[in-house]
């Protein structure tokens, strides 16, 4: 009866770790499901950030994306942050749903940005904003049903830290509404 005591434990102690060790942590954006429109399911962002690959989604660790829409101001504010100290923040005021929204001129307040922190500090080391009124920086929401946000963006954006400008394409983005 021991033996059979013995034998049920470490069986049952066998299963636990085999279901907890084989089970997919999210760590890793390639296994990321696709969408037939070749976007990840659920919420995400990615763009082309000065030639190089951004992506951020909740579904790996560390990163996160959100946005809110503030209906006693009509703002609405998005954040993307791909857990390496970058991250892509936007503001719409006066928002008004599906649409195209401009940057960088000054008749709106709208701001886009990147940000990188690549520094102990939580001062960005790079933060290049649309400001310039003749830069094509626009937000496009393809999709706001109330419960969820999507779209598609690009920006040129300036750095008054290191005088350099950095252009952000092909940018796509999900977020649920919070």
């Amino acid at each position: 009866m021991r033996i059979f005591k013995t034998q049920v434990v470490c069986l049952l102690l066998c299963t636990f770790s085999l279901v907890t060790f084989s089970c997919d942590n999210g760590d890793s954006g390639e296994d990321v499901a696709q969408d037939l429109d070749d976007s990840p399911v659920g919420e995400f962002t990615s763009a082309q950030v000065g030639g190089v690959d951004y992506f951020a989604s909740p579904s790996i660790s560390d990163n996160t994306v959100w946005a809110v829409i503030i209906p006693s101001q009509s703002n609405m504010l998005f954040n993307a942050n791909n857990g390496n100290g970058e991250r892509i923040r936007f503001e719409i005021k006066n928002y008004q749903g599906e649409g195209v929204y401009s940057f960088g001129n000054t008749s709106n307040e709208n701001t886009i940005r990147f940000m990188r922190n690549l520094g102990p500090s939580d001062l960005p080391n790079g933060d290049w904003i649309c400001i310039d009124p003749q830069a094509s920086c626009m937000v496009t929401i393809t999709k706001d049903d109330g419960m969820e946000v999507e779209g598609t963006f690009s920006f040129e954006g300036f750095s008054i830290f290191s005088d350099t400008s950095l252009l952000v394409t092909e940018g796509k983005f999900r977020a649920n509404i919070e």
